[in-house]
């Protein structure tokens, strides 16, 4: 179903009530529940409540948890709500740099069960994965996040009343159904391509080529965002967005392959979730940072707009304001608006610029990933009963 909500959510909001979008979800989840309790036998160690509450790592979570929401709150806030220079931003981004500091430490020194255990991060072919899953999540996030505002923006300031800030639906003036259904070229292949990937991998055994395959794309494909512009073509705005989505689709997987293939029985569990972290952390710092530049470079534009006379500064919107904008900027005079138009596009080109950057980081991080195989069975003690009954020689 990734990539096929969009359309179903503008369906649903089209040609029925939005809080179907709500109701939707019950029968889905009723569904999947059942399919899980009906099939999904992992064998467990009997342990008491209090053993598995005793094993937690409250100390890791907090001093982490804290960390990360100051160091984003420095991110988010630094040269939009406040200066770069300020206290205000200094004192969170740095007390969260040395929170994670104090976290490493505790998960070294303190913590008896840490919550991300140091030995994890030994192998050269996992740590690839693991900071693979990062960026991984920063760029793509950080691509779809924006290019919301891209079609809703500098496409939609026109004199036809934009419905809502769906992709397409101001672009085109199509309707709500039509606009969500327009999203899919950057959408649907994500899901196709890491089902091609698994299978790839299942009868390969290797992993490493198809890594730096997917980097290559989503670096390629992120890059060429930047070629978008008001009055692009339906080439430009729908065909290249399939080549980041085919990278995106590899590169959901494939950074636990590479974690898999390395990591020792006894730790696969907590490895494999770390991946998944990982990639949330990513798409955390992605939209923060994306935020960061869009805001401090549309204020930079419009200034230098107002220097021009293009935009009368009773008409001023600032980078804050900017995502929230369109329905304000559709009153004014029309070129106000057609400057408005590439403000924004121009604003979001240096985002791709950042997120193709950071992009190319990921390829070079994905050189370090070994020509491992991942035919070495599954010895892990978090696995299915039927594997573990094989293992023990029993009946299945």
């Amino acid at each position: 179903m990734t990539g096929y909500q969009v359309p179903i959510g503008g369906a649903i909001g089209q040609y029925t009530s939005w809080r179907w979008i709500f109701w939707i979800n019950i029968p889905v989840c009723v569904i999947t529940i059942s399919g899980i309790i009906y099939s999904l036998h992992l064998h467990q160690e009997i342990t008491s409540l209090r053993s598995k509450v005793a094993r937690i790592d409250y100390l890791g979570i907090l001093v982490f948890v804290a960390s990360m929401t100051l160091l984003l709150f420095g991110l988010t806030t630094g040269g939009t709500t406040n200066p770069w220079n300020s206290v205000n931003v200094l004192a969170p981004l740095t007390i969260g740099l040395s929170g994670i500091a104090i976290f490493i430490l505790v998960q070294w020194k303190i913590s008896k069960q840490p919550m991300m255990p140091l030995r994890i991060f030994s192998n050269r072919s996992a740590n690839a994965g693991f900071l693979g899953a990062f960026i991984h999540g920063l760029v793509l996030w950080a691509s779809a996040y924006y290019m919301i505002i891209f079609v809703s923006s500098s496409l939609a300031l026109t004199k036809v009343p934009m419905l809502t800030m769906l992709q397409f639906l101001g672009a085109l003036q199509h309707s709500l159904f039509k606009a969500s259904v327009e999203t899919l070229p950057g959408s649907a292949p994500i899901a196709l391509s890491g089902v091609i990937s698994n299978l790839i991998v299942a009868k390969t055994m290797r992993f490493q080529k198809q890594t730096w395959l997917a980097w290559i794309l989503l670096t390629t494909g992120t890059g060429l965002n930047a070629l978008m512009r008001p009055y692009s073509n339906g080439g430009i705005l729908y065909a290249l967005r399939i080549i980041p989505a085919i990278g995106g689709g590899f590169l959901f997987q494939l950074p636990v392959f590479a974690v898999q293939s390395t990591t020792i029985d006894e730790d696969l569990g907590v490895a494999t979730s770390m991946v998944t972290f990982f990639r949330s952390l990513g798409q955390s710092v992605g939209v923060a940072v994306g935020g960061t530049v869009f805001q401090n470079e549309f204020n930079r534009l419009i200034h230098k707009a107002v220097v021009r006379g293009e935009i009368g500064t009773e008409f001023v919107i600032t980078g804050a304001k900017a995502a929230d904008a369109y329905d304000e900027i559709r009153k004014f005079p029309g070129n106000v608006r057609e400057s408005y138009r590439y403000v924004y596009a121009d604003s979001l080109r240096v985002i791709w610029y950042v997120t193709t950057a950071i992009a190319v980081a990921g390829f070079l991080v994905s050189l370090g990933v070994r020509n491992e195989s991942m035919d070495r069975g599954n010895n892990s003690t978090q696995r299915f009963k039927e594997e573990k009954k094989k293992k023990e020689g029993g009946p299945v």
